[in-house]
């Protein structure tokens, strides 16, 4: 984790240059049931200061006021296209279906693929790109600032975002010669050239999680120049909004980027419980046997200062998506949930259940 700290992209802020030719940008949002999430969301599309800029909103078949607001913002919003999702076929998920109907209509020299549970600073979308522009990279991909509005949110979040700290290292993730991919579905920026010459998205119609397969295929196309970066301080997202929800989306997320692999499945539990879990047992284990011993003192202290470790290295990771310290202290029951996640998905993969997501099982 410290390596990875230490080795963080983070894309810098900023505003459009004046005069500066401007490509256009697509920005490109599904939309399913997110009549909760739209009015965080929009403000801040309607805020945004890059010059040449639509948006591109697709209902994907939402059973709420969803294609209401699109309609609204649409007609209110000379910048907005508001489109009807029409049913996917069998082979495909329905995200991947959205995303790819929204492409037909979206007319840029780039594409932003966001999400409509994210909430954007003005000049997110001046930022990305000046970047992306500057580094000459054609596929940009950005983590968020995350944010949780509820003590189960905290519980959940921060940890299971700090195991893909610790599993898809940056460092490995931004090296060309290394096959570990990580791509943040909530902030994708990408030329067009580089989304058709990989196929876009239906080259993946059938995965749960288009965005990592999207940034798999670029890695082993080798064309294209990629960028996973640090981008909590232009663009925010609630993922989940309850305990449950965040059990079912990590689920959902864990079972299809750990390659569905027993003995992966395994190792993660163990690793949680061993060094997450009972090193903060230890020092209980050794007040209830109390012998006062030089062994017993070392083995408390030195069992003190690892969990005081732990901690530190937690406090640190909130600090680099934007979350408050505090839920640190929880890491040991923190641990244990994303254990406990981790066995559900154990099995759904041993059982051969399918995983629900959005009233659709994959």
């Amino acid at each position: 984790m410290l390596s990875s700290m230490r080795r963080y992209n983070v894309m810098p802020a900023g505003g459009w240059k004046a005069g500066q030719p401007a490509p256009k940008v697509s920005m490109i949002i599904p939309c399913r049931n997110e009549e909760k999430n739209l009015p965080r969301l929009l403000p801040t599309l309607r805020r945004q200061n890059y010059p040449n800029l639509e948006f591109v909103l697709i209902d994907d078949r939402s059973e709420d006021r969803t294609p209401e607001l699109l309609k609204a913002f649409a007609a209110s919003e000379p910048r907005a296209k508001a489109l009807s999702g029409r049913a996917k076929p069998a082979d495909w998920t329905g995200k991947a279906h959205a995303l790819h109907q929204a492409v037909g209509a979206a007319s840029g020299e780039w594409y932003l693929f966001s999400d409509a549970d994210t909430q954007h600073q003005a000049h997110s979308v001046s930022s990305a790109l000046a970047h992306a522009l500057d580094r000459r990279i054609d596929f940009l991909t950005l983590t968020s600032h995350y944010l949780c509005e509820s003590f189960a949110e905290y519980l959940v979040q921060p940890m299971a975002i700090g195991c893909f700290a610790v599993w898809f290292r940056l460092q490995d993730v931004n090296d060309p010669k290394s096959r570990v991919p990580l791509a943040c579905g909530h902030f994708i920026l990408i030329r067009r050239e580089a989304y058709e010459g990989l196929g876009g998205f239906e080259a993946i119609r059938g995965e749960v999680l288009e965005d990592l397969a999207l940034f798999k295929r670029a890695k082993a196309d080798g064309r294209f120049k990629f960028e996973l970066s640090v981008g909590s301080h232009v663009f925010a997202t609630r993922m989940y909004d309850s305990f449950i929800a965040s059990w079912r989306g990590w689920r959902r997320i864990f079972m299809h980027s750990l390659n569905r692999k027993v003995s992966t499945f395994l190792s993660k539990i163990a690793a949680l419980v061993f060094n997450s879990a009972v090193p903060f047992a230890v020092p209980l284990v050794c007040i209830a046997a109390g012998t006062g011993t030089f062994a017993w003192q070392l083995a408390f202290a030195s069992s003190i200062a690892l969990c005081g470790f732990i901690i530190f290295l937690r406090t640190r990771s909130h600090q680099t998506i934007g979350l408050p310290a505090w839920p640190a202290v929880f890491h040991p029951l923190s641990a244990l949930i994303i254990a406990a996640i981790l066995t559900d998905c154990l099995a759904h993969l041993i059982l051969g259940w399918k995983v629900e997501w959005k009233q659709q099982k994959y």
